[in-house]
């Protein structure tokens, strides 16, 4: 299952990289909004260009005259001054004022290409300005035909309340213009509007709760259904479904996290999220028959002449009937051949000086490598792990992260060489949620547990950090910790004395002295996350999620622990791996 689980979750996200090429057109610069002085000294020769004729202006056909006039003006003068924004938004003003929606919104538009503005906000705005001044018929029509693409752009940007006051203000427009054919699709529109609203409220819901529970199985079902259903994000979404409390979408999420190797497997899937359909209500059955013909498309041309071909083609020609584009399949990224390293750039690199383990679990650090689910390793001392049985989760502390069930771990199978005799300092960093408190259970252990390991440990309601000999050589606890909260943690020692730091602050420190790892105990006991290194008592597995994990051959300073648990407050991950190579 693990396999197949991280194809999806492995996506390098690509940035966007802009090469103006000598002689080739290049795009037009968004100028800022002027402000100060340029603006005062513009606005006052407006006043003095067209005081006299806009006082002058008695009727509504006047004043649109004096408005498109300034909105050619403005087109004249210097794309970006002070100047020309202010004349276009006098215009806009002027327009809007006399109820002249199509006259208002050109001077929008135009604004909008050329200054630093929304235009979606700016256009919305506008028109319900107009339509609150509008007197006569034509007015009220051209508002009402101005409303659906302003909505669908508001849509768009996410402004669902703004979308809504502007189709129930064209509504209004269109019933005072007549318009009945459109007061009906605007009211349709209006009802689908106010259901996004309701989801987008449940999101923000879902993602409150899933702050302090990642895993909490109605939120990942309510996050998911507004990603897939609504916004059709169906990369973040479908992760969140396998996470959540619908049986049908857990089991076909999880199918299509697993991937496919074949067109048999491609139609399987599609299969799934069809029978999956059938039993939901019109929207939402519409939804997943097009995600079912995300999978036919690629089936199709493999089984063609039998009759799982022609069940595909029945089936997307029922597709074909919605009316709407099928979503594009998930992309299969390619592995990494090398360790992958972190970038020589990075301005923070100082502080991760002597690192020797770097993980994030972001997607683009999971991938199959040697039949194995492989975490890499962003330190470049290539100390990669191998994730058994533990599942990759959209939203940890710090983006990703890895939720372990009570029977999983991470096999960090050289590690241990980094930490043994030579080994003069040491420092351990991660944040940690905990399932539940009961028992005893390992977050860390490199050469097992007691007498011969380095370990971190849930013991008895407390975190627990000890270095080889056990108790008798070292032993430092943080006595009370809760379940369900996220803990940063940090385990130093100096050479002489050991310490463990909770949420950036010291909770524990008492003398030791090591020593390190024995190169024996290394080699027998190769250091795990979730249990222990010989990985034999499973009653010390632990539940819960790991993230943001860092291991360092030094003792970390009191402002470097602070920064580190600053950086995973604002779910800023510790590093960012390249991008993989493509073969550009």
């Amino acid at each position: 299952m693990q396999l197949g689980l991280c194809r999806l979750l492995v996506q390098v996200t690509l940035v966007v990289e802009v090469f103006i090429a000598a002689g080739q057109a290049t795009a037009q610069q968004k100028a800022p909004v002027p402000e100060g002085a340029a603006l005062e000294a513009s606005q006052k020769a407006a006043a003095d260009l067209y005081g006299d004729r806009f006082r002058s202006a008695k009727t509504l056909a006047d004043k649109t005259a004096v408005a498109a006039d300034m909105i050619e003006a403005a087109l004249q003068l210097q794309d970006g001054s002070a100047d020309q924004y202010v004349l276009l938004k006098i215009a806009l003003q002027i327009a809007a004022g006399a109820g002249d929606a199509a006259t208002a919104l050109r001077a929008a538009e135009k604004q909008a290409e050329r200054f630093d503005v929304s235009a979606a906000k700016l256009k919305a705005d506008t028109l319900l300005t107009a339509a609150r001044e509008a007197t006569a018929t034509a007015q009220h029509k051209a508002v009402a035909e101005a409303t659906l693409p302003i909505v669908g752009n508001l849509t768009d940007a996410d402004e669902i309340e703004l979308a809504l006051e502007v189709c129930e203000a064209g509504r209004a427009a269109a019933s005072k213009s007549r318009q009945f054919a459109l007061v009906k699709e605007l009211a349709a529109k209006a009802d689908d509007l106010k259901k996004q609203q309701a989801a987008s409220q449940e999101y923000r819901r879902a993602l409150a709760v899933m702050e302090n529970d990642p895993a909490e199985p109605a939120a990942n079902l309510a996050a998911g259904r507004y990603l897939c259903l609504i916004k059709g994000d169906w990369k973040r979404g479908v992760p969140m479904l396998a996470l959540g409390s619908d049986v049908a979408l857990k089991a076909v999420a999880l199918m299509e996290l697993r991937g496919a190797d074949s067109a048999e497997q491609q139609a399987a899937i599609g299969n799934a999220w069809w029978d999956a359909a059938e039993t939901r209500p019109g929207a939402e059955r519409d939804t997943l028959r097009l995600r079912a013909g995300t999978w036919y498309q690629q089936a199709a041309p493999k089984l063609a002449g039998g009759l799982a071909g022609l069940k595909i083609k029945q089936r997307l020609a029922e597709v074909e009937k919605l009316g709407r584009e099928i979503p594009e399949a998930p992309s299969e990224p390619t592995a990494p051949s090398k360790p992958v390293k972190p970038r020589a750039t990075d301005p923070r690199s100082q502080l991760f000086a002597e690192a020797v383990l770097l993980m994030t679990f972001e997607p683009d650090t999971i991938t199959s490598r040697d039949g194995k689910v492989q975490v890499a390793d962003l330190s470049g001392g290539g100390n990669d792990g191998t994730v058994e049985d533990a599942m990759p989760i959209p939203l940890g502390r710090a983006g990703g992260a890895l939720q372990f069930s009570g029977t999983g771990s991470v096999l960090l199978p050289t590690l241990g060489t980094h930490l043994t005799s030579d080994l003069k300092q040491f420092s351990l960093t991660l944040w940690v949620w905990q399932a539940d408190i009961v028992g005893n259970a390992m977050i860390f252990d490199a050469g097992a547990w007691g007498s011969s390991g380095i370990t971190l440990y849930r013991n008895n309601g407390g975190f627990r950090f000890m270095l080889p000999g056990g108790m008798a050589r070292g032993d430092c606890m943080f006595p009370r910790c809760q379940a369900r909260i996220w803990y940063h943690l940090v385990c130093v020692w100096t050479g002489s004395e050991m310490g463990i730091y909770v949420n950036g602050q010291l909770a524990a420190r008492v003398p030791g002295e090591g020593p390190a790892l024995s190169a024996e105990a290394a080699a027998k006991y190769p250091a795990r996350l979730g249990t222990l290194a010989s990985g034999q008592d499973k009653q010390l597995y632990f539940r819960g999620i790991i993230d943001e994990v860092a291991v360092f051959r030094r003792a970390l300073s009191e402002q470097e622990i602070q920064a580190l648990f600053q950086r995973g407050l604002q779910g800023e991950p510790l590093a960012k791996a390249p991008r993989a190579d493509k073969g550009r």
